[in-house]
């Protein structure tokens, strides 16, 4: 049970909330709902990077930037995303900057759902939580049993760089993954700052970044699923070889879940070494996933 917050001053408490639904129109993926409350918008949905007009490859697809103008979360604030596509629609979603969880209890939710023939990919900067963050986190995605989806989740411990560790608080997040109603992964954490988990072998292992990342195709799939796999296993032998400098702390696994479902776990010491590592990962899913080139955002670049 997390511990209720003593003595915890709630100068200003911000609830934000944001619809968002897409859908196909002559060739195009199009919005065709944006719905905010508070201080959570869609900056823009853009012709993602790259994209040949539309033909046999389905409609163009469109890159949805969502931001969080506060740039963080402290206590009393919540968070609610929802991004449903409809049939055919494309979108890649991402944010310009990492999301913040400040001293003090809050929330994010997010719920996304993809019908039938639809292609989502969720690439979010990593999530950094600061020391006193009591954070409940969550993320759920409701797939049709025809539809692909690549996408990730980071989250990072304290802020290293400044020499601060998450040594009080608490971390609950979890995430849920169903496709044709069905869950295919499922994994949660509820833990204190000072639980065993954050040193357990079969925890954090030490490490302060954690990242997952998965590519999911429909039930009747025909993509290489194993040889995904072989190809994540080695991006990840490569990245956490000894002599791979900066790199040399970081663990990583890959495995095929069912037919069309592969995840990846990463964990280390360094948020961008480890971001970088799960960007590598989608840039080898996207092509025999969504049949599209590994053609990077350019808010990664900047």
């Amino acid at each position: 049970m997390v511990p209720d917050l003593v003595g915890e001053p709630l100068a200003r408490q911000w609830s934000a909330s944001l619809d968002l639904r897409f859908g196909t129109r002559r060739g195009q993926t199009v919005l065709l709902q944006n719905t905010h409350r508070g201080p959570l918008r869609l900056i823009k949905a853009l012709k993602s990077d790259g994209e040949a007009p539309s033909g046999p490859g389905g409609p163009i697809r469109v890159d949805a930037m969502i931001v969080h103008p506060p740039g963080g979360l402290a206590a009393g604030d919540s968070l609610r995303l929802r991004i449903d596509l409809e049939e055919g629609a494309r979108v890649r979603s991402s944010t310009p900057g990492s999301q913040k969880w400040y001293r003090g209890r809050a929330s994010a939710s997010t719920h996304i759902q993809v019908a039938r023939g639809a292609q989502f990919e969720w690439l979010p900067q990593p999530s950094i939580v600061y020391d006193g963050a009591f954070v409940d986190q969550s993320l759920r995605v409701d797939l049709d049993a025809d539809c692909a989806m690549v996408g990730s989740e980071c989250l990072v411990l304290g802020r290293r760089s400044m020499g601060e560790r998450f040594a009080k608080g608490w971390l609950r997040q979890s995430i849920r993954i169903n496709r044709a109603g069905r869950p295919v992964w499922q994994e949660s954490t509820d833990a204190a700052a000072d639980a065993p988990l954050w040193g357990a072998s079969a925890g954090w292992a030490g490490r302060v970044v954690c990242a997952s990342v998965w590519a999911i195709g429909g039930e009747g799939a025909t993509w290489d699923d194993a040889d995904l796999v072989d190809q994540w296993r080695a991006a990840l032998a490569t990245a956490s070889e000894p002599d791979a400098g900066q790199h040399g702390r970081l663990l990583g696994g890959a495995t095929r879940m069912a037919s069309g479902i592969v995840l990846a776990k990463i964990l280390g010491d360094e948020a961008d070494t480890v971001a970088e590592l799960a960007q590598q990962l989608w840039a080898l899913a996207r092509p025999p996933v969504l049949g599209a080139s590994a053609q990077a955002m350019r808010i990664w670049a900047t």
